[in-house]
C-alpha cells in the first residue's frame, strides 16, 4: 500500500505516542507525538536488562510528517473516517493533513518535503518576535537613534547583554578594532564547572557579533556567516541585534546545529528594561556607561587570549590606563 500509487490512499498512517508521567504516575498515560509512514524494516538483536538472554526484535524506521499547515493540530476525525466502513476513501483523504495528501499524490519523492523537521518547530516568526510592549519598542527606537552616528559603540552594549544572558559565569573580554575584525565584534569567556577544582572546570571562548539596525530590517543568514566561520571546536557564538531574525537565519542555525545564541530586539529590550529597573538607572546613562566601557576595551588580541584569565584582564587594564 505504501509503494503502490493506486493503493497509497488506503495506506494506514502510523501514529506514534510517548509514555508520559502525570502526577507521579507513568502507567497508562500516553501523549501523541506524530504520524507518518514506515521507511525500512530491520531485524535487530537485543539483550534483556535483567539477564544475559538475547532475543531478536523488529526495528522500524519511520518518517514523521509535518503539521505546520494545521498549526500543529492533528484532526482525529480523519482517523474516524478511515475506520468507517461506509465512508468513501477519497473523502477520508480530503480530511487528512496536507503533508499526507502530498505524499499520497507524489509518493516517495515527496517524503523529504513532507517530513517533520524539529528545527522548524523552534522557528519563531518575525511577527511573534515583534510582540513586545510599547515601552520596549521605545527602548529599541532609542537604541537605534543613540547609536546611529556611532554604530560600533553598540558592540559594548551587546557584550553587556550577552553577559546578562549567559549569567555571572560569563566574563566580558573586549571589543575588536573596527578594521580587520574578521566579523567578530566582541569577545567574552564562559566558565563552566567547579571554580575550586582544577580538574572539574573549563573555560570557553564566546565570540560575539552585533548589529544595530531598525526593527523593520530582519537579520538574514548571511549576516551571521562570518561569526560561524570563526568558531573553533568548543567555542560559542552570540549574535545580538535590535531587529528580528528571519526564518532562514534561524533554520540555518538549528538545522546545522551551530552553537550560536540568537538575541533579538525583543530579548535585548527586555534585558535593558530589567537592568534599568534593577539598577535604578536611566536608559541614557546606561548607554553612556556601556559606550565608555567600549572605548576603554578595544583590543586587537586574538580571541583565544581571553582564556588567559586574570593575567589578561590585568594587562588590558594597564594598557587602557597607559592610553
Amino acid at each position: 500500500m505504501y509503494s503502490d500509487p493506486l493503493l497509497r490512499r488506503f495506506a494506514p498512517p502510523i501514529l506514534v505516542f510517548t509514555q508520559v508521567q502525570v502526577e507521579g504516575n507513568r502507567k497508562g498515560y500516553r501523549q501523541f507525538s506524530g504520524y507518518g509512514i514506515p521507511l525500512r524494516f530491520l531485524i535487530g538483536t537485543q539483550r534483556e536488562h535483567s539477564s544475559s538472554t538475547y532475543f531478536t526484535n523488529l526495528i522500524v524506521e519511520l518518517a514523521l510528517f509535518r503539521l505546520d499547515r494545521e498549526c500543529g493540530f492533528f484532526d482525529w476525525r480523519w482517523i474516524d473516517l478511515r475506520r468507517d466502513k461506509n465512508a468513501d476513501a477519497q473523502y477520508a483523504l480530503s480530511q487528512a493533513p496536507t503533508a499526507w495528501k502530498t505524499w499520497v499524490e507524489k509518493g516517495d519523492s515527496s517524503i523529504e518535503f513532507c517530513r517533520r523537521r524539529v528545527a522548524r518547530d523552534r522557528v519563531v516568526t518575525e511577527r511573534k518576535q515583534l510582540e513586545i510592549p510599547a515601552s520596549q519598542f521605545q527602548i529599541l527606537d532609542r537604541l537605534v537613534s543613540y547609536y546611529s552616528s556611532r554604530k560600533h559603540a553598540f558592540e559594548g552594549l551587546a557584550s553587556f547583554v550577552t553577559q546578562q544572558v549567559l549569567g555571572p559565569r560569563c566574563s566580558r573580554g573586549w571589543v575588536t578594532k573596527r578594521s580587520g575584525d574578521g566579523g567578530i565584534d566582541f569577545v567574552c569567556r564562559l566558565d563552566v564547572g567547579d571554580e575550586a577544582s582544577a580538574l572539574c572546570r573549563l573555560q570557553t571562548v564566546v565570540l560575539g557579533q552585533a548589529k544595530c539596525v531598525p526593527i523593520s530590517k530582519p537579520i538574514s543568514g548571511l549576516h551571521k556567516a562570518r561569526v560561524v566561520a570563526r568558531l573553533q571546536r568548543g567555542w560559542l557564538g552570540v549574535f545580538v541585534t535590535t531587529s528580528v531574525f528571519s526564518r532562514s537565519a534561524q533554520l540555518e542555525v538549528f538545522e546545522d546545529k551551530y552553537p550560536i545564541l540568537l538575541i533579538n530586539g525583543q530579548k535585548l529590550a527586555q534585558i535593558v528594561e530589567a537592568v534599568c529597573t534593577r539598577e535604578r538607572i536611566e536608559l541614557e546613562k546606561l548607554l553612556d556607561r556601556e559606550t565608555a566601557w567600549y572605548e576603554e576595551n578595544v583590543s586587537h588580541l586574538p580571541a583565544a587570549r581571553v582564556l588567559d584569565g586574570y593575567e589578561l584582564s590585568t594587562r588590558l587594564d594597564a594598557t587602557a590606563k597607559a592610553q
